[in-house]
């Protein structure tokens, strides 16, 4: 017999992404979290989603979280899902819309359809951190390995040490202001190093003075890092620390355990930031949005 408990709020087991720890979500999300949640004895479904009040109507909605099904059980079984979807349809008569990004490294298997319109958004870069060392060194291009040669040769460092959350956050600053970034790029002291409590912060300098500086967050429940916010000092772009920051990343994940480092895709036509990362890898991902609206409902 499936029990099932509507809201379950309290922390999300371990199966899940380094976008649904609760740091993560408190941090970046305007919203209230709510998860649909089926369990069986020790087995368990869940579908995590985020409450938020747009145009004085109540949608779910994440910007910055992934949305997958969660469960112990691999593959999940027929019965499990067609609960979790009657469930599903319960819910989703309570709000005005839906809008999540499907995760790419955790959605294998599932027919995210019967529960949302889905549709293609972008292929997305990552660095598959299983491979041996001289694999993925084959696969960086030889731009960038040109690039990180020089980097060593002007004695370019990296740090993992977070005593430089004060460079990054001006760094990060004064990288979205050069770029007339959206307000929405832009997030509070307390909220980023809240984030870093659990997360790295990857700094590189050059002579002792900071001159790029990363947030990656991870998990090593999926081992999956997210390539997350960065800023650089433009003075030394012609040393490459962004490059030469993310060749150091590689090996600081893979040490520890991680499968891949999530890279992303690109944003709107920045072909050339797109351009940019798939310079250190030729494995890419389809990214996909869920979309559902009560407007338009599709006779669930």
């Amino acid at each position: 017999m499936l029990d099932y408990i509507k809201y379950y709020n309290k922390s999300l087991p371990e199966y899940k992404d380094a976008t649904m720890e609760p740091n993560f979500i408190k941090a970046m999300t305007r919203g209230e979290f709510k998860c649909l949640w089926m369990e069986d004895g020790d087995d368990f479904i869940a579908l995590p989603t985020l409450v938020q009040e747009r145009d004085y109507n109540k949608v779910l909605r994440s910007d910055f979280n992934y949305c997958n099904l969660l469960s112990n059980m691999n593959p999940i079984p027929g019965p499990w899902l067609d609960s979790i979807y009657d469930l599903f349809n319960e819910y989703m008569y309570k709000y005005k819309s839906l809008f999540l990004p499907i995760n790419p490294y955790n959605s294998e298997g599932i027919n995210y359809n019967r529960f949302m319109n889905t549709y293609y958004n972008r292929k997305i870069v990552y660095i598959d951190l299983t491979k041996t060392e001289q694999q993925i060194e084959e696969e960086i291009h030889k731009k960038h390995m040109h690039l990180i040669k020089k980097a060593i040769k002007n004695e370019l460092r990296v740090s993992s040490d977070k005593k430089y959350f004060n460079d990054f956050l001006r760094l990060y600053t004064q990288t979205m202001d050069k770029h007339k970034a959206n307000n929405s790029y832009y997030y509070s002291e307390n909220n980023l190093r809240l984030i870093l409590e659990n997360n790295t912060l990857l700094t590189c300098l050059v002579d002792d003075k900071v001159i790029a500086s990363s947030i990656f967050i991870h998990s090593q429940h999926n081992k999956v890092v997210h390539y997350f916010l960065s800023g650089n000092d433009t003075e030394y772009n012609h040393l490459s620390p962004n490059t030469f920051l993310l060749y150091k990343a590689i090996d600081h994940f893979r040490c520890q355990g991680y499968n891949l480092i999530n890279l992303g895709g690109k944003h709107g036509d920045n072909e050339l930031l797109y351009k940019y990362k798939s310079r250190f890898s030729n494995t890419l991902k389809d990214f996909y949005i869920g979309e559902f609206n009560n407007d338009t409902r599709r006779g669930f």
